[in-house]
């Protein structure tokens, strides 16, 4: 608690210049002060989580105030970087709070990362579009949006949500993907696909189960094992 008083002190001299991100701006933040506010009941620190937000509201845009594509001279798209992390903040505020307003906000951060996936496989998968490339991963890519457009549809019907949900289904279904990571590979499929199965059960479901198989693809030998 200690580090934590410290570093709200700090961030009184610093928000302005944040970003809006969750791994290094004030959603994260926002994120982080709502769980200890919650686990201390702590109104102070309540004030200061409503008062990042105010401020993620006012500087979050409209949907056509982001580019068509993510990355590059563009702010990227996604859970870590994109504009899924302010939606994800809305969205436990809204179970904190419950408040119209909030969902409102929650949807129209979703809208702009959606704007950023336009590409569609054959096998109708939803892509985050980087111009050269795209991508279906946690960090930059369409999965990461997906846990939050599920978590979205929790609390409100989407017809646009609930197809984008499918498809971005679709894309954490593939064979092959070039890493394991959970960020940026297998493992966040794994995760994504397993986070409503009751523990114990992922193994039988076959996508995951094939999932775990591939991992093998991945291991490296050790001395010769």
């Amino acid at each position: 608690m200690k580090v934590l008083e410290i570093c709200v002190d700090a961030l009184g001299k610093q928000r302005d210049h944040l970003g809006l991100d969750l791994s290094g701006g004030l959603t994260g933040i926002g994120l982080t002060l709502a769980y200890f506010a919650e686990r201390n009941d702590d109104p102070a620190l309540w004030d200061t989580v409503w008062e990042i937000a105010d401020l993620v509201a006012e500087r979050l845009g409209d949907v056509e105030d982001v580019a068509e594509t993510s990355g590059g001279i563009e702010p990227y798209a996604g859970l870590l970087k994109g504009s899924s992390g302010p939606a994800l903040m809305f969205l436990r505020l809204h179970e904190q709070r419950a408040a119209s307003g909030l969902l409102d906000l929650a949807a129209t951060a979703i809208r702009q990362d959606l704007r950023r996936c336009r590409v569609v496989s054959r096998h109708g998968a939803l892509h985050v579009d980087e111009g050269w490339r795209t991508l279906p991963y946690i960090a930059d890519g369409s999965v990461g949006i997906g846990f939050v457009v599920d978590d979205y549809l929790a609390h409100r019907e989407d017809e646009h949500f609930a197809q984008a949900a499918q498809q971005i289904r679709a894309a954490a279904q593939s064979a092959f993907y070039i890493h394991s990571g959970l960020f940026d590979g297998r493992a966040g499929m794994i995760l994504y696909l397993s986070r409503n199965l009751a523990p114990g059960t992922g193994g039988e479901d076959p996508i995951v189960a094939a999932h775990v198989r591939r991992l093998n693809w991945h291991a490296m030998s050790h001395r010769a094992t």
